[in-house]
Order: structure tokens, then C-alpha cells, then sequence
């Protein structure tokens, strides 16, 4: 009996635990990544497409993940769980406050961590209120010379820290009414860096001052320092720092203490610098490539991050150049092969590719569309196409015909034609080998490597380079039309020959003036005549309508119509003796017919 006392217990002290405390339990990774086609359905549930998402979605202990991306979101943390809020790469995960207000506000936060985010364009970067505690670690705060980086208004001594973070070009830098932790950091040209009668001195150390207009330097004696931080390019926004930045190793090795200033290994200052810093250099801007034979000659700026281009062999890192034959990789499919260069080479040449390949299959031509001196071409996609050839000639003279130049889609528009002249077309796949090229820095580590996510930057923008000649498919099926002018809101009553205005495009075409004719000389001249003519002209104007709002069926009617036409045509453009000799023939014709069955259903000889 003890023994099922205790179990039941301990399974309701157990589903007691599960219902009050959840998030222990529970906490998890959100992402947050506007770009995934797939954020949010049942094969990513822990994707949102907004931060203020995430947040809502959030229970305590879980972290938020921000992909790359410029995010405009006034952004308020939440009082009842404490969270950690960071960006995957701080020089393009990007919270701009559009120049007009605060991007992140925190009243009365528990233990939340702000990290791996660059601040722009903001009135205010994060505003903190009423005893809010947090850690806000590598980001960048560039407000602009109007904002400020951080405020920290009525909260207690010690709960706001604010390490390895770089300030630049703001307002304000740290605007605080209170003690907190500034460590560090990198503050440069900004008009004030911290404004602050309450901050002791002893609590901000290991920070780099340079060029700011007031509140420079505090306490030199708790190894703060000046001069130059030599950011590789603030208008990128890249905040890694140059070779031969004084903030470089020059920061607390262990942020929870007050190293002394012997320490030999300090961390760098600035958002770069510290344990949890992102370690992914900025993307590489290459020049586009070109082609000769069976080459390809790359060319690239160089990174010159210090843990990318350093002049000490220690500490050199490079670049990759990933590239594959006819596949794309940056489409979920990995490059073929890749090329590591050494950090001092910012070009190379690509030997020994392929020159050659097999033709492509032939395309299936659609129906053609026609509109005014244009007629709308389309095709089915052919795999291994790199582009296609739209070949078209006159009807009456397929011999001299023209062709465009290669083309990507699968669409085109013949234009500039004449309206009523009847054209041919086809179309060529063609087949030419075409690389997929990107490139990417990495830093001197020993890794591990991957793209965007650790020690190596995001890839380049892909290129596209095509090698060797151009090889033409087999010609696809041919199509015929010829274009004319759509009247989309043509004056149907009182004009007879609806549908046929309609299918034509126009009133004057020689087909409706066909039907026209027969209309006056054949049904208009006898009452079972004019009594369709009454009906139809009551529901014609319906269908020319519908026809009208959906023109890609006129092609169909006109097909349709074309027996109507030819019999209108033979009708009213021949003499009578011809009409009545063609009726005579079309008697003896059917009447042999009728003989010959009669004699097979005898039995006779066949």
C-alpha cells in the first residue's frame, strides 16, 4: 500500500511540475526568418516570420534566433519570462528604428540577454525601465547622430551590463541615471559616450575611447584605452576590426572579473570580441568574372579583418571558391568543388573546365496567344536547357526565317509584326556548360567551417558564367497565328457578328465581314433566317462578354468558327452557277456513295 501511495505521489508531484513549470521543461530554439517559405507550417513549428513573434510564441528559458535580414519592428520584452534574444551574424542581422523611435523596450525584465545585433537609424536602441535585468553583449549600436545606443532609466545598481559591444556614431552612446557594468566595449564617434553621474569609474573598464565629443575616457587607471579601433568598413555595416587595432587583445579576459592589466590573454573590445561574439567574417564583394577557353578568372576585395588578412602566420585565414557544373549552390544543394586560397590572393584562374556538352532535348511549343503586332510565346521547360532560341518566318515562306537571341524563360513576345499576317513558330532548347561560382573568407581557426554559420563568411552572390559554344536542340513543334489588335471593350449592339467581333479582335476583320455578308444575303432574307438572326442578337452580346474577359479562349472560337467562315466565304464570293455546280457534284457524289453501300449490303462484288 506504501509502495502505491508513493508512486501516485510522485506522479502528481510530476504532473504538478510539468503544469507549473513548463518552460524548464519545454525551452527550445525559436527562429526567426522572414525568408523560409516554410516558416511557421508543420514542417518548421518553431519558425516565425517577425521577432515580436517569437516573443509571443516564447516560454521562459527558451532562446530566439534571428536570421540575417534588416528587421523593422518596434520590439517590447516580455516581464514574465526571462529569454535570450540573438542575432546569427551581427553585421547583417540589422533592427533599424526608421529614424523615428525606440526598437527594443525593456520595463521590468527578469535575466534576459540581448546579443549579436547591429542598431540603426533609431531614436533610442533599447531603452531600459524599472528594474529590468539584462546583458547586452556584442551588438553594434549606430543610431545616428540624433539617437542613442542605450538608455537605462530608474532601475537598480548592478542589473544592466553591457560588454563587448561596439557604439558608433551616436547621440549618446549610454545614457544610464544608475551604477551598471560597462566592459569592453569600443566607443567611437559618437558626440557623447556615456552621460552618467552615478556610474563609479571602477565599473567601467577594459573599454576603447576615440573621438567622441564629451564623457571620453573614464578611469584610465582600470586599463581603459584610446586611439584609432581601425573598423574595416562602418558603411557596411563591418565593425571587425583592422590589424593593428589598439582594442585588439586588449579587452578583460574574463568579463566577470577585473583582470590585471598583465594579463596575456585578453579578449578584443568591441562586438567582436569575447567568448559568445559571432565568428563569421563579412561577406567577400567579388568583381564578376570572365571567361576565356576553358577558364574562368575570379577576382575579389580583400577582407581585411584581422582574423582574415593578419601578416601573422598564425593568425592568417582566406578564401574559398566554390563553384559546380550546371548546378546551383545556394538552391539547397552544396557546391561540387572548392578552391582554399591563401589570405594574401585576391584573384585566381579556374583551368581545365568543361568546354562542352550534350544538346538539350526539344521543347513542346504551346498554342500560340496573339495581341496586337504580337503574338505570345510559351514552351515546356527542357531540363538540361540553358536557354532557347524563338524561331519564326511567314507562313507562305518558312524559309527565310528569323530568330531571337538566347533567352532564359520560357516565355516571349514576338512584337513589331503585322495584324492579320499569318506567322510559323518554333523554338530551340540550347544546351552550353554554365558554372555556378561563389566565395566566401574564412578566418585562421581550425574551424569548424560552415558557410555563414561559424569561422566562414556567407557566400558570395552567385555567379553564372557560360563556357564553349552554344549547342541547338532538334526544333520544336511548330504553331501558327497571326496577331491583331484585341478590342477589349468593343461597341457590340447594333453591330450583329458578336462572337466573331470578339474571337477577330475587331469589326473589319474580312471573317466577320464574311459572316456579315451571309447574314444579309441568306438569313435576313427569309423568316427561319431572321428569326435566328433575332435570337442571336440577344445572346450573342453574352458570349462576345464572356469572351472578352477571358481572351486566351478566342485562339479556340476562332478554330471553331473556321468552317462557318469558309462556307460564309464560298457562299458569298462565288457565282451562282458555281454554287449550283458544286451542289450538283456534292448530289452525284452522295448519291453514288449511297449506291455502293447498297450494293455491299446485297452481297455484290466490291
Amino acid at each position: 500500500m506504501q509502495t502505491k501511495c508513493t508512486l501516485f505521489l510522485t506522479a502528481a508531484i510530476t504532473v504538478l511540475y510539468l503544469a507549473v513549470l513548463p518552460g524548464r521543461l519545454m525551452a527550445k530554439t525559436l527562429t526567426v526568418n522572414p525568408a523560409d517559405a516554410t516558416c511557421g507550417t508543420t514542417s518548421n513549428p518553431d519558425c516565425r516570420t517577425t521577432i515580436a513573434a517569437a516573443l509571443t510564441a516564447a516560454v521562459a528559458g527558451d532562446a530566439i534566433e534571428v536570421f540575417p535580414g534588416t528587421y523593422h519592428e518596434r520590439i517590447t520584452l516580455r516581464s514574465d519570462i526571462a529569454v535570450s534574444l540573438r542575432g546569427r551574424e551581427t553585421a547583417r542581422t540589422i533592427l533599424s528604428g526608421d529614424g523615428t523611435g525606440t526598437v527594443i523596450t525593456a520595463t521590468g525584465v527578469p535575466s534576459t540577454s540581448i546579443s549579436g545585433f547591429t542598431f540603426t537609424s533609431a531614436l533610442v536602441g533599447i531603452d531600459v525601465f524599472n528594474n529590468s535585468t539584462l546583458t547586452l553583449v556584442n551588438n553594434v549600436f549606430s543610431t545616428g547622430l540624433g539617437g542613442i545606443g542605450v538608455r537605462v532609466q530608474n532601475t537598480n545598481s548592478a542589473l544592466v551590463t553591457i560588454r563587448n559591444s561596439t557604439f558608433y556614431q551616436n547621440l549618446t552612446a549610454v545614457s544610464s541615471n544608475t551604477v551598471m557594468t560597462i566592459m569592453n566595449n569600443i566607443f567611437a564617434n559618437n558626440t557623447t559616450a556615456i552621460s552618467s553621474q552615478d556610474i563609479a569609474t571602477t565599473n567601467i573598464t577594459f573599454n576603447c575611447f576615440f573621438s567622441n565629443g564629451t564623457g571620453g575616457v573614464f578611469g584610465e587607471a582600470t586599463n581603459n584605452v584610446t586611439g584609432d579601433p581601425q573598423f574595416v568598413s562602418p558603411a557596411k555595416p563591418d565593425f571587425h576590426l583592422k590589424e593593428g587595432s589598439p582594442c585588439i587583445d586588449a579587452g578583460n579576459s574574463d568579463p566577470l572579473q577585473n583582470d590585471s592589466i598583465d594579463n596575456t590573454s585578453r579578449n578584443d573590445m568591441g562586438a567582436y570580441g569575447g567568448p559568445s561574439s559571432d565568428t563569421i567574417p563579412y561577406p567577400v564583394l567579388v568583381s564578376s568574372p570572365t571567361a576565356t577557353g576553358d577558364a574562368i578568372t575570379m577576382s575579389w576585395a580583400a577582407n581585411l579583418s584581422s582574423v582574415v588578412t593578419s601578416t601573422n602566420p598564425a593568425k592568417q585565414g582566406g578564401y574559398k571558391i566554390y563553384y559546380s557544373l550546371g548546378q546551383s549552390g545556394q538552391s539547397g544543394i552544396n557546391y561540387l568543388n572548392t578552391l582554399t586560397l591563401a589570405s594574401t590572393i585576391t584573384s585566381t584562374v579556374i583551368t581545365g573546365l568543361t568546354t562542352s556538352i550534350s544538346p538539350a532535348g526539344a521543347p513542346v511549343l504551346n498554342p500560340l496567344g496573339f495581341d496586337n503586332q504580337t503574338l505570345l510565346v510559351s514552351w515546356a521547360s527542357v531540363s538540361n536547357a540553358t536557354g532557347y532560341k524563338v524561331h519564326y518566318a511567314l507562313s507562305t515562306d518558312l524559309t527565310n526565317s528569323l530568330h531571337t537571341a538566347v533567352i532564359q524563360d520560357t516565355s516571349y513576345k514576338l512584337v513589331s509584326l503585322t495584324n492579320g499576317t499569318n506567322y510559323t513558330v518554333w523554338v530551340t532548347a540550347v544546351a552550353q556548360p554554365k558554372y555556378y561560382l561563389a566565395v566566401t573568407a574564412f578566418d585562421y581557426t581550425a574551424g569548424p567551417f560552415d558557410p555563414g554559420i561559424s569561422h566562414e563568411s556567407a557566400y558570395s552572390p552567385e555567379f553564372e558564367v557560360l563556357l564553349g559554344s552554344p549547342v541547338e536542340s532538334a526544333p520544336s513543334n511548330t504553331q501558327s497565328e497571326f496577331p491583331e489588335a484585341f478590342l477589349y471593350n468593343p461597341n457590340l449592339p447594333n453591330k450583329g457578328c458578336f462572337i466573331a467581333t470578339a474571337a477577330y479582335g475587331y469589326y473589319d476583320a474580312p471573317q466577320v465581314q464574311a459572316l456579315r455578308d451571309f447574314r444579309d444575303r441568306y438569313l435576313e432574307t427569309n423568316s427561319a433566317g431572321r428569326a435566328f438572326v433575332r435570337w442571336y442578337y440577344v445572346n450573342g452580346p453574352i458570349g462576345a462578354a464572356a469572351l472578352n474577359e477571358h481572351p486566351w479562349l478566342k485562339p479556340m472560337v476562332r478554330t471553331a468558327l473556321m468552317p462557318a467562315v469558309g462556307g460564309a466565304l464560298f457562299l458569298t464570293s462565288v457565282s451562282t452557277a458555281t454554287q449550283l455546280l458544286v451542289l450538283f457534284l456534292f448530289i452525284l457524289m452522295t448519291a453514288a456513295l449511297v449506291m455502293y453501300k447498297k450494293k455491299v449490303g446485297r452481297g455484290g462484288s466490291r
